[in-house]
């Protein structure tokens, strides 16, 4: 092999090499995109349930500082039904240990529910009512 073959073989291996560094450099770009912006609902469980007179009904939820929201409401008789969600990432938010978050809602006068039935888990919390504060 003469000087000029070897030079061209070693430029072309190098070419190759910067060649796969982009390739890995723009895989790992798009994957983070994904990471980021991909988002889906999930359901979250309800703990504890409060209603402070005169019209707000506050949900401890277990969402992990996922800022959760109220997507069903209905009340029938003495039993609200809810679900809460939140929206979860493929790289979430950096949370702390405490993942009891509240949920404020404000229900309509008078409020005659006693029990909120948890549409994730099935399960009914009873309501403890406080005076207005």
């Amino acid at each position: 092999m003469d000087a000029r073959t070897d030079g061209v073989t070693r430029g072309r291996s190098r070419s190759r090499r910067l060649k796969g560094a982009l390739a890995l450099l723009l895989t790992v770009g798009v994957l983070v995109f994904i990471a980021v912006q991909v988002s889906w609902e999930r359901e979250v469980d309800i703990d504890e349930a409060t209603f402070w007179e005169p019209s707000t009904l506050r949900l401890a939820v277990a969402s992990c500082q996922e800022s959760p929201e109220v997507v069903t409401m209905r009340q029938s008789g003495s039993i609200v039904e809810i679900k809460v969600v939140i929206q979860r990432s493929i790289w979430p938010e950096a949370s702390g240990q405490d993942c009891q978050d509240p949920v404020e809602i404000d229900v309509e006068v008078p409020f005659t529910a006693t029990e909120v039935l948890d549409l994730k888990s099935g399960e009914t919390i009873p309501i403890t009512r406080y005076p207005s504060e």
